[in-house]
């Protein structure tokens, strides 16, 4: 519903999108008879401003004000004030971004540090593969995960056996 509000012809342009008189700002934009006036009409919009908030040229949002009780005109330095709250809203869900990357890559090196100690502990060929694939669904939270081994004599894969397979619950069928 949103999506079709926003004029996309100001937002490609990136321009910020005033609209202080609404019967001005329909007939300026050619938006006569199109779903984003019948959008403005719906919710008893009468006056708005959109800026956009960027980060590194890369768009990540906007900042929508609306007035619905009465027309309102916003001052230069409300306008400077605004552009800064989306500069440093940029920044911040940058930041936000940055940490989840962080956060996932910290936990993938805690993954890759577990799967190492249990190759450090025990050389007992069971133990590893069940210790794997127990690790490797709990951490991709996978309903079955399974090593099949192969027997480069007989060129052939060999059956899953228990140690082999990890299920995340009773209702998962067993391959072995």
């Amino acid at each position: 519903r949103f999506h079709s509000f926003i004029p996309t012809h100001l937002i490609r342009k990136n321009e910020e999108v005033d609209y202080s008189d609404l019967g001005e700002f329909v007939v300026k934009n050619n938006l006569h008879g199109s779903s984003v006036e019948a959008f403005l009409y719906e919710y008893n919009i009468q006056s708005g401003y959109n800026i956009s908030i960027y980060y590194a040229n890369k768009l990540l949002g906007y900042i929508i004000l609306h007035y619905t009780k009465k027309s309102n005109v916003i001052s230069e330095t409300d306008l400077a004030f605004l552009r800064i709250i989306a500069t440093q809203a940029g920044i911040a869900l940058h930041q936000a971004n940055l940490y989840k990357i962080t956060q996932t890559q910290a936990e993938t090196e805690k993954f890759n540090r577990k799967i190492l100690e249990i190759l450090r502990n025990t050389l007992d060929k069971n133990t590893i593969k069940h210790l794997f694939v127990v690790n490797i669904g709990k951490y991709f939270k996978a309903d079955r995960v399974f090593f099949v081994d192969y027997d480069f004599k007989l060129n052939v894969y060999l059956p899953i056996d228990s140690y082999s397979e990890y299920l995340s619950g009773p209702e998962e069928k067993s391959f072995v």
